[in-house]
């Protein structure tokens, strides 16, 4: 069979995605900051650092 011997050649439909997934470290940290905002009712980041050392998630110093 063409094709189905050890290096079969696949179309490589991952450069795209790789592109993006490159591209996409700012958007994450914005999307779970936003979800943390939400499931914290936090009005904005400022409340979410006041939250954080509040539950002794980050310490002073």
């Amino acid at each position: 069979m063409p094709g189905c011997g050890r290096h079969a050649t696949v179309p490589d439909a991952f450069p795209v995605r790789r592109e993006r997934e490159s591209a996409s470290p700012l958007r994450a940290a914005k999307t779970h900051i936003n979800r943390a905002m939400a499931e914290l009712h936090a009005r904005d980041r400022a409340q979410l650092v006041v939250l954080a050392y509040e539950s002794g998630l980050v310490a002073p110093g």
